[in-house]
């Protein structure tokens, strides 16, 4: 080993450390879609808020269609682990376990988008701001369910991603519009 005093020294300048992957973003910032290279919205659909609270119901596997859902469900499906309903909330017996507190955007138009493309549109927001979210689609079209106490972050999020809440509708009970088995 060379311990020469008369050596010069050889100095790297320090990078500063790269800002961690996972922080949140500030709620303002623009969103940007990891993957697609990509900043701002890539498609603007039109949604709407319907009224009422939802439940994501979990019962036993194999659970058939319960009489007190009176055929209003949102959706119902079999898995190896359980039965899952989401559903007005109005309509959960009290014995029954389930997430209640969701509400439920509705799109009613996908700009084109096929179901997957339109799921990850409004999903990537949402996720951008560290909401939960129920997907539920079928032939009829495509719901979310976001937490109630997140609902406004939800709906800034998605109408900064240029997406365009066109309604809060009313009305009496939700049809039986999704069934998935």
């Amino acid at each position: 080993m060379n311990h020469n005093p008369s050596a010069s020294a050889v100095t790297h300048p320090v990078s500063p450390p790269a800002p961690p992957t996972d922080a949140p973003e500030p709620v303002n910032a623009p969103l940007h879609h990891p993957g697609l290279g990509q900043a701002g919205p890539i498609h603007s659909c039109r949604f709407e808020q319907l009224p009422g609270e939802f439940t994501a119901c979990s019962l036993p596997p194999g659970t058939a269609l319960p009489e007190w859902l009176g055929g209003a469900f949102l959706s119902f499906c079999h898995g190896a682990a359980e039965t899952t309903i989401l559903c007005a909330t109005e309509r959960v017996p009290d014995h029954v376990t389930g997430n209640r507190d969701w509400q439920l955007l509705h799109v009613t138009e996908s700009a084109g988008l096929s179901p997957g493309q339109l799921i990850a549109a409004f999903i990537f927001p949402l996720k951008a701001r560290h909401i939960d979210v129920i997907t539920a689609a079928g032939s009829h079209g495509i719901c979310f369910l976001v937490r109630r106490h997140a609902l406004p972050t939800a709906l800034m999020a998605l109408q900064e991603a240029g997406h365009k809440l066109v309604a809060r509708t009313v009305i009496e009970s939700f049809p039986v519009a999704f069934l998935a088995t």
